[in-house]
C-alpha cells in the first residue's frame, strides 16, 4: 500500500511538472523612482534590463503593473508615465510590444498606498495556451 502511494506522488508531480505547474510564483521585479521624476535611476535601469533578459530567455509574456490614477496616496498621476517609462525601457531592450500587458497594482498586491504611486512592478507570466 505504501508502495502504491508512493508512486501514486511520483506520478502526480511528474505530472504536475510536465504540465507547467509550478509551486513557486512567477518572478517579481520592483522599478523604484526616486521623489517626482519619472527617469529610470541606474538601479532601476539595471532592474528592467535584467527582467528583460530572464523575458527573453524564457519566452515570458510581462506585466507592468502600478498605481491606478484613481488610488490614493503620494501623486498617483505619476503611474501612468512611470508605466510607460518601464514599457519603453523593455522594448528597447528588445521584448516585442505584444508580449507586454499593463495591469494596475491591487488591494492584494503589497502596497497600494503612497509607495505604490512610487513603484513600478514588472512580472514575468506563462503565455497562455492556445
Amino acid at each position: 500500500m505504501r508502495l502504491a502511494i508512493a508512486l501514486l506522488l511520483c506520478f502526480g508531480a511528474a505530472a504536475c511538472s510536465s504540465l507547467g505547474v509550478s509551486s513557486k510564483p512567477p518572478p517579481v521585479y520592483v522599478v523604484f523612482f526616486e521623489g517626482p521624476s519619472i527617469a529610470l535611476t541606474d538601479t532601476a535601469k539595471h532592474i528592467v534590463d535584467h527582467a528583460a533578459a530572464e523575458a527573453k530567455a524564457s519566452d515570458a509574456l510581462v506585466q507592468i503593473a502600478g498605481q491606478g490614477a484613481k488610488s490614493k496616496g503620494y501623486n498617483p498621476k505619476m503611474a501612468q508615465p512611470r508605466m510607460q517609462v518601464v514599457e519603453d525601457a523593455l522594448i528597447a531592450d528588445g521584448i516585442a510590444a505584444d508580449h507586454l500587458v499593463r495591469a494596475e497594482l491591487t488591494t492584494g498586491d503589497a502596497k497600494v498606498d503612497a509607495s505604490g504611486a512610487q513603484r513600478v512592478e514588472i512580472r514575468l507570466m506563462a503565455k497562455p495556451a492556445t
